[in-house]
This record gives C-alpha cells, structure tokens and sequence, in this order.
C-alpha cells in the first residue's frame, strides 16, 4: 500500500471515530405523564422524588426515533398525578407542544379530533378496537355418552327391545306345540334383541321360515341405523368445543347486542344496539379496566376496547374472555408538531418511516403489545379433549358387568356342591323326570305289542321278551341332546327299535 493512500485511510478512520464519539448535542424534549399508562408508558419514582419512564412503547419508540434522527431524547413531567389530570390526558399533552418546557413535539394516543395550531404526523402506530366476549368451560358429565340420544329417544329404544323379545316369543310358539313352555324363555329374547341392537351375536329364532326372517329384517335395520347415529353424533358431543362463547361474533349480531364502551368521543357506540359508558372522569387506563370489569360480571354482552388492552386483558383472563374478529378502522398514535415548528415535521416523519420498518420497532411491538402470546385455548371454537371421564359410562359397565358375572358363577358353584337329597330339584331335573317316565311308558307299551305279535307267531320265532326298567336321565343332564343308544334298553333279546336319520334325538 502507498504511503498516500495509506495516510488517506488512516485520516479516515480518525475522523469517523471523532464523529462517534461525540455525544448528541442537540435534544428534544418529549412531555411524558407522571404516572403509567400501560403498555404506552411505564413510570416508576426515584429516590429524589422525581420521575423515571423505565419502559412502555411511546417511551422506546421515542428513544428509536431520537437515534434515527440523531437528536437526544429527554423526557419531562407535563401535569400532575392525580385523577383530573389523568381524565383531561389529551388535553395536557396538546397544551405541552406550545409550553417552553418542551420544544413544540407532543404526542396523543388516538387524538379524539384534530386541532387547529397543530401538525399531526404519520401513525406511529395503528390502534385497532376489538371486541372481547366472555366464555365458560363447558362442564364435563359422567353421562356424556348418552348425550348423543335425548331421554326420548332412549326410552323408544328400551321400549323397540321389549317389543323385540316380545315378537320373538311370538315366533316362537307360532312354530311349536308347547307355547306354556315357551314363556320362559323371553327374557332370553329379550336379551337377544338387545345384543343385535350391538352388533351382538345371531339367533335361532330369527331363522324361522317366513315370518322369522322379516322380523330379522326389521331389527337390523334399526341396529344399523342406530348404530350409524349413534356413533356419529357421539363423536361430535366428545370433540365439542372445550368452551361456550357468549356474546355478539359478528358484526350483525353486535348490531342487537349490549356493549360496554370505554370511550365515547370513538362513536365505539353506534356499532352496538345498546351501550353502557365508562365515567369520562376516570384515567384512559381506568375505564378500560372498567369496562372488561362489567363484561365479566354479565352488565353486558360485550366489552369494546383497543386492541392492545383487550390483548392484554385476554392473556390476563384466558378462562373467562376470549377475543372475537376485529372489523374496526385503524385509529394513529401520532406525534403533534406545533405549527410553527414545521420544521421538525418531516425531519419526524421521515425518522417514523425508516423506524416503523426496522426489526427494532418491530421488537417494541412484540415486546409491550404481546401479540405473539396467546392463551393455550385462544380460539373461540378450541375442542375439548376426550377425558377418562366423558369414557366413564363405558368403563362402569364393563366393570359392574364383570363382577355379576363372578357372582353368577360363584352362585352356580355353590348350588352344584350342595347336597341333593331333599333339595327341591331344578326346572330341569322335573322335566328329565317327566321325559323318562314317558319314555319308559313308550318302552313298555312297545314291548306289550312285541310280545302279543310273538304270541300269534308261536314260540318257535322268538323267544318272550320282558322289557326292564327304563333308565332315568341323569340328574342336571339339562334340555339337550343324548345318544340313541342311551335311550334304548340294554337287553340282547330286544327286538332293534328304528334309529333315526340323526344318530343324536332332541328331548
């Protein structure tokens, strides 16, 4: 490198580090409230009884443009800390551009008019009214799966099954010649025609000729559309929103709706179709807790404030309000200029657009609006998880099904192993009684008629047959099958009885 072109460099370096570190002579005086107004101002009291603005968006947004307008920000007091000076805020904040405290630069959250004597520059930053609603945790029930179906309903279908077992005995002792005997057997249908309703196992019954099979017809066309119904209006009731939205959603139902309004020079009145006010007196801070306040106690349907504060006032109350779609106009947070000062107005508004497209401005509005922040359940329609507790119905009738089951089993145990003389024998102990005696009457009878026909034939064909005793059923053998060979008598001399087609006869 040249000895010139290095002195150059070196005459270069020197002067821009002179440049930066020098210190910001020329300052700009911004009046700020002596007290906070969140998230716009955040003010705290020192040791020496004067003010500090540690934070809030209007104090960094100030410090970011004093930096892209190479000027130094100084913050002073304008008004008192007390409640008239807070109600009259905007007031206070126009008369200090005109005050020799500051140096003709103020500022105004939404400025409710633009005044004479004034220049209003652009946005630095655009304020939204939103609606904020309340909402309630929709209860969970233990019985939430027989939801799906109102009472009356249930009770038609209680009823399609009695009627069902009821048609099936029906059936029944159209198709035989014991219907007395028949009637015992109907809670068995009924218990069928609850388990089809289910998708449970098929019957006998139902295979009968004609008449069975339109029955069958009939039950499964209501087993399929109950099911279908069933199953689909349940899963809608368990995945239901997780909460219950009150209050206006739309911009015509906001039109019939009752609104509690924080501020009325905004015309935030005329959107509802009826309104309570905040008292004008209170802080801007104060009416907008105020009117939140109102909407959780019920006075009324709605709370309109802006954007920012509802934000805020949201992630405050995530189990009671929810924030609905905002359809307002954007309303400034400007800076005001006193008129004869115009020369600082477009040294201001050309610090606002470079600053308002930087990362940092965005980081202020990340940082005080917190609108990258939103409750677990933030949408008004958040679905409800399926819990152990919509499942409990299901759970409860398996578990009561299974210890009567135990029980049942237990109790036919205990009756098994008891004693059989002079207990009173079962319905099917009489009946294998009735059955043998009968049997062995037949027997009887039969060999009567063997041994008159051996009489006329002589004694030469075969010899006399004397039949014995019949063998009883054995004890608890139950309605069911036994082999021909157990029925017929065991003499070799007895003439050989016809054996059916089945090797196996139904008694």
């Amino acid at each position: 490198m040249s000895p010139m072109r290095l002195w150059r460099t070196l005459a270069a370096w020197l002067v821009l580090c002179g440049v930066a570190a020098q210190p910001l002579t020329e300052s700009l005086r911004i009046p700020m409230p002596p007290w906070s107004l969140p998230p716009w101002v955040l003010a705290t009291q020192s040791d020496d009884g004067g003010m500090m603005w540690e934070g809030g968006f209007v104090v960094d947004m100030w410090k970011l443009l004093g930096e892209e307008m190479g000027l130094r920000i100084e913050f002073v007091a304008v008004g008192e800390n007390n409640k008239e000076s807070q109600a009259n805020f905007s007031d206070e904040m126009h008369s200090a551009a005109y005050s020799d405290a500051f140096d003709g630069v103020s500022w105004d959250v939404v400025p409710p008019v633009m005044r004479p004597g004034y220049v209003y520059t652009l946005a630095l930053f655009n304020l939204e009214d939103a609606i904020i609603l309340r909402r309630k945790v929709v209860p969970v029930k233990y019985l939430e799966v027989f939801t799906p179906f109102d009472d009356a309903v249930w009770g038609v279908l209680f009823a399609s099954v009695v009627t069902g077992g009821l048609f099936l005995l029906l059936l029944s002792i159209s198709y035989t010649d014991g219907p007395l005997a028949i009637l015992s057997r109907y809670p068995t249908y009924v218990y069928h025609t609850a388990i089809a309703l289910f998708g449970g196992d098929d019957f006998d019954e139902y295979h009968l000729p004609t008449g069975g099979r339109v029955f069958r017809f009939g039950l499964l066309f209501l087993a399929t559309m109950f099911s279908a119904t069933y199953t689909a209006n349940l899963a809608a009731f368990l995945v239901r929103p997780k909460y219950r939205v009150h209050g206006p959603r739309t911009f015509e139902e906001l039109k019939g709706a009752k609104a509690c309004i924080w501020d009325t020079t905004l015309r935030l009145q005329e959107y509802a179709g009826s309104f309570i006010a905040a008292d004008e007196t209170l802080p801007v801070h104060l009416r907008i807790e105020w009117a939140m306040e109102q909407l959780k106690a019920g006075a009324c349907e709605a709370a309109i404030v802006s954007r920012p504060d509802a934000h805020l006032g949201v992630l405050d109350n995530c189990e009671t309000l929810v924030l609905a779609d905002s359809f307002f106009n954007p309303k400034p947070l400007m800076a005001i200029i006193r008129e004869d000062r115009r020369d600082l107005t477009v040294r201001v508004n050309n610090g606002i657009l470079s600053v308002t497209r930087s990362p940092a401005y965005a980081g202020i509005v990340a940082r005080y609006m917190r609108y990258t922040e939103q409750c677990v359940d933030s949408s008004p329609d958040q679905l409800s998880e399926i819990s152990v507790t919509h499942m409990a119905v299901p759970f409860i009738v398996f578990a009561v099904c299974g210890v009567l089951a135990l029980l049942v089993t237990a109790v036919q145990h205990a009756r098994r192993a008891s004693p059989r003389e002079g207990a009173v024998q079962t319905k099917e102990e009489q009946q294998n009684e009735v059955l043998g005696k009968a049997l062995g009457a037949q027997l009887t009878a039969l060999a009567t008629k063997v041994e008159a026909l051996e009489q006329q034939a002589g004694p030469a064909v075969r010899p006399a047959y004397s039949p014995p005793h019949p063998q009883p059923i054995p004890a608890g053998a139950g309605r069911g099958w036994a082999p021909c060979d157990a029925l017929r008598p065991q003499d070799a001399a007895a003439p050989p009885l016809r054996r059916p087609r089945s090797s196996w006869v139904k008694f």
